[in-house]
């Protein structure tokens, strides 16, 4: 275990249930290159449901292998300062912001809102499928026998990879620090981004979701955009999957193991990014080894 026993293990053992809004949104794959248009979205369902925000992000950052324990427990005390910025007391109160949260600087708000909207990802996945994902991996840090399957990102990349025994899901996730839009399903910004995850899935085997989680200061709300099963047919690639089970061991599904090494800081650690949005390959930082 990559964390010490008194820093994120420690800390999100409490209970901190909180919920959220989240309205889930089917998505045609049919259409050319750019935006998703309006008329391709459509409304599933809205409901509430459970959010263990600590918990998410302890299973989020135990996809990666840190090296060193100092990078370790620089990344646990950064973990601690996000929670910190939202309430979630009582218990089952919906997720909100803390009053302190609007005093930070910004690339502090961001960070907090980034690193909380992939702990929405990831529990709005386990919660449409049923259960937790059998291993996570984030994709700026796959082991080396899938990234050979996952190359070219190019600017348009999912953040997380889920592997569940059937398949596996591709989820994209991104946050903002404001209201949602009113008279839309879906605004130009979340629609330009589906257009983007539709063109990387149909050069991929992955299905892929989108989670925009939109943060305030009284409630959360989370729109899970997912891809229909229609359009062309997935082909099937067990290579990838004899490549996973050459790196972990025949029969194993989780991407993360001890000793593996991440190559790249996962994108919830850089508080140097000034922007939610990825950027190049040219502007990532590589990591840093600091023992």
């Amino acid at each position: 275990m990559p964390f010490p026993e008194h820093g994120v293990v420690r800390l999100v053992t409490r209970p901190n249930v909180s919920h959220v809004l989240m309205r889930h949104l089917r998505v045609e794959r049919h259409g050319g290159p750019g935006p998703v248009d309006a008329s391709a979205i459509h409304l599933v369902n809205t409901q509430q449901i459970e959010l263990q925000l600590a918990e998410a992000l302890r299973s989020n950052a135990l996809a990666v292998r840190y090296r060193g324990q100092l990078l370790t427990r620089l990344v646990a005390r950064e973990m601690a300062l996000v929670l910190s910025l939202y309430q979630t007391k009582p218990l089952g109160a919906p997720l909100r912001r803390h009053s302190a949260f609007s005093n930070c600087s910004l690339h502090i708000q961001r960070l907090a809102t980034e690193v909380a909207a992939l702990g929405a990802l990831t529990s709005a996945t386990t919660f449409l499928r049923g259960g937790p994902p059998t291993g996570i991996a984030h994709f700026d840090g796959l082991p080396a026998s899938l990234q050979q399957f996952y190359g070219g990102f190019g600017h348009a990349r999912p953040d997380l990879r889920f592997a569940y025994p059937n398949n596996v899901i591709a989820g994209e996730s991104r946050g903002r620090s404001q209201r949602p839009p009113l008279s839309v399903l879906a605004n130009g910004e979340q629609r330009r981004r589906l257009g983007d995850l539709r063109d990387w899935q149909g050069t991929h085997n992955d299905n892929v979701t989108m989670a925009w989680s939109w943060i305030q200061e009284h409630h959360t709300q989370v729109d899970y955009f997912e891809f229909d099963s229609s359009g062309p047919p997935a082909v099937p690639r067990p290579a990838i999957e004899a490549a996973a089970a050459a790196e972990f061991g025949v029969g194993a599904e989780s991407l993360w193991r001890p000793g593996a090494v991440s190559r790249r800081r996962p994108r919830f650690w850089n508080v140097r990014r000034p922007t939610l949005s990825r950027g190049t390959s040219s502007q990532r930082q590589p990591s840093r080894r600091l023992d």
